[in-house]
């Protein structure tokens, strides 16, 4: 009888164990799910605006990058196309929690899920502070995001700055 209320305190235990490891599991592979998509978004967008140019007509509620070359010009994704005066996107979806990236206002494609805010704030050259609203000369841009984590319902907020090469340079070389 002891023996029988021992082993069930044993495996009340080891069950106790299991649970929580789950849970603890679930957890980490929605954080690093949410870190993921963060890091992807970052890398994505930084690496379009270094290599293209700010185009400050916006409210800040979205990121319009310029491609004016003749060699290729990356799309959303990564592919490249042969054209001058491309114009790439980034904006928050109207309805759902996405954020979607459009190519010369053809059909979006989502870069990101679970996005519940984006904005966009910009710097000039002259070392002007950040600005939410229009510009002229601006050449780095600090995007912010929020991320809902589906599985955990956490709020995630970061924010990155990336800086366009080209139009550094060109600010340079023109001198003041």
């Amino acid at each position: 009888m002891i023996a029988m209320v021992i082993g069930l305190i044993l495996l009340a235990g080891v069950g106790t164990v299991f649970i929580s490891t789950q849970q603890t599991s679930q957890t980490k592979r929605a954080l690093d799910n949410a870190q993921e998509t963060l890091r992807y978004t970052h890398q994505s967008i930084s690496r379009m605006v270094r290599i293209g140019e700010i185009d400050v007509a916006s409210d800040g509620s979205e990121l319009i990058i310029i491609f004016n070359r003749s060699d290729a010009t990356p799309d959303c994704l990564g592919g490249t196309g042969e054209d001058d005066g491309v114009e790439v996107v980034y904006s928050l979806h109207p309805d759902r929690p996405e954020l979607e990236c459009s190519v010369d206002g053809g059909a979006p494609q989502v870069l990101a899920r679970n996005i519940t805010a984006f904005s966009v704030q910009y710097e000039s050259l002259d070392g002007e502070d950040w600005i939410s609203t229009n510009g002229t000369d601006a050449v780095s841009v600090r995007v912010a995001l929020t991320f809902r984590d589906p599985t955990v319902g956490d709020l995630i907020a970061t924010s990155f700055v990336a800086t366009s090469r080209k139009q550094v340079i060109e600010g340079y070389v023109a001198g003041p």
